[in-house]
């Protein structure tokens, strides 16, 4: 179970805070919901420490980790200097961060990349530390990369954790906004929207340095640099509002981490695709599994067989899905790995996995019980059973409780099409019980 809970991304303007917005926050109402929907996600969560990754750092570097070890902040510079937070550093990490990623280190103030986040955070969640990290703005892949390892070494602590990317987007909306308007202001906050609409922020790696650099963002590095740190994590991204009132696109949003482990059928799946993908090597059960999988249990579902479907999504759609109806292989767990791999790699419907798309992907292991020979279509039923059509040596499969799959007539129907089976063939009709692994 990862200790990195979720990831919240959340906008800056301090005109969202009512001392300093004094009324006029108003215009900015989504934004503000948006927020307090985001601390209150927050609290569910309940994190011991929050990363914010600030933009307005002043630093030049790819990343830098703040050496403070607490921080009296205040927006006095915006006119407001009763809005006032005080908050403890989590040394204990900061100290991991520098000497295990080798981040430099140095005074950070709280600027108001911090300040206004938190100012609607601790409404709802009051007990926290935090690590401040400054995110420089250059474009490359070092900020990627820095960032994939610190997400591993997040998922290390014995403590909640979540990120929080603090950043607006294009500041070139509106003629009478801040920096006038570009036609690329509007065009990269349609590009980020669509991106967490979709449910796949790796789109954000995408978008063209002339529009951000046009667009006048500050916010994309922290976002990239966040969505890095929670991949490979199941999550769920949820777009909480989006506008840009003052001629500035605020964007709120939040990726929940399920903090479930999953089964160890679905642990054997992802193993044999990940070491095929990306190594092009077949694992072997007794030599590779030994070190992350529970002996006892090993050694019992090596001495089963039976037939299994290995499915694979990527971002809610299907990206794979092969198995078998009988045993085919020498025992459930070699079943589990060959189906895995050709899930990965020889469905013909999609082309081979690339190591890129294993972050995001979410497999889910079907282990088929005995075939049933069905005298009666009442004996069927879509929700709980599977079915198998069989006319000489065609023969078409399907599984229960799939989407749109609602009657028994319907099941029969796309299973006959797999088998190629016409319909006024005589056939066999089995049905079977299936147990998934998620």
């Amino acid at each position: 179970m990862s200790p990195v809970v979720g990831a919240a991304f959340a906008p800056h303007p301090p005109i969202i805070i009512p001392e300093v917005g004094r009324g006029k926050e108003q215009e900015a109402s989504k934004t503000i919901e948006g927020m307090k929907q985001l601390a209150r996600k927050t609290a569910q969560m309940a994190p011991d420490t929050l990363v914010i990754l600030t933009p307005h750092s002043h630093s030049r570097g790819v990343l830098t980790v703040a050496s403070n070890h607490h921080w009296n902040g205040n927006l006095s510079q915006f006119g407001c200097a009763d809005v006032q937070l005080t908050i403890q550093s989590n040394t204990s990490l900061v100290n991991k961060i520098s000497e295990e990623i080798g981040l430099s280190r140095k005074n950070l103030e709280m600027d108001h990349g911090t300040l206004v986040p938190l100012y609607y955070i601790q409404k709802e969640h009051e007990v926290f530390s935090i690590v401040l990290i400054g995110v420089g703005p250059s474009q490359s892949d070092a900020l990627l990369s820095v960032s994939q390892s610190l997400g591993d070494l997040f998922r290390k602590q014995d403590e909640k954790i979540l990120i929080l990317a603090s950043g607006d987007l294009s500041h070139r909306l509106k003629q009478d906004g801040p920096y006038g308007l570009h036609p690329s202001g509007p065009l990269f906050d349609q590009l980020v929207v669509k991106a967490f609409r979709e449910k796949d922020l790796d789109q954000l790696k995408s978008i063209e340095p002339q529009i951000r650099e046009n667009a006048a963002e500050c916010g994309l590095n922290p976002f990239l640099a966040a969505n890095e740190m929670v991949k490979g994590l199941d999550r769920e991204i949820d777009l909480l509002s989006y506008e840009g009132p003052f001629g500035v696109g605020y964007l709120t949003a939040f990726i929940h981490c399920n903090q479930v482990e999953h089964h160890p059928y679905v642990q054997v799946a992802r193993e044999a695709i990940r070491q095929y993908v990306t190594a092009g090597k077949k694992i072997d059960p007794e030599r590779d599994l030994v070190e992350i999988m529970e002996k006892t249990w090993l050694k019992e579902n090596l001495r089963k067989q039976a037939g299994t479907f290995v499915s694979l999504h990527v971002h809610g759609k299907l990206r794979g899905c092969i198995g078998t109806m009988m045993p085919a292989y020498q025992n459930l767990i070699d079943e589990i790995i060959q189906n895995a791999i050709a899930a990965a790699v020889q469905d013909p419907r999609f082309p081979s996995l690339e190591p890129e798309e294993l972050s995001n992907l979410s497999v889910k292991v079907d282990i088929l019980g005995e075939m049933e020979v069905v005298e009666s279509t009442s004996d069927l039923d879509p929700r709980n059973y599977g079915v198998m059509v069989e006319a000489d040596y065609k023969r078409g499969v399907l599984l229960p409780d799939l989407d749109g799959v609602d009657t028994v007539a319907q099941q029969l129907e796309i299973a006959k099409q797999k088998a190629g089976i016409g319909q006024n063939e005589d056939m066999t009709v089995y049905r079977f019980q299936v147990k998934r692994f998620v």
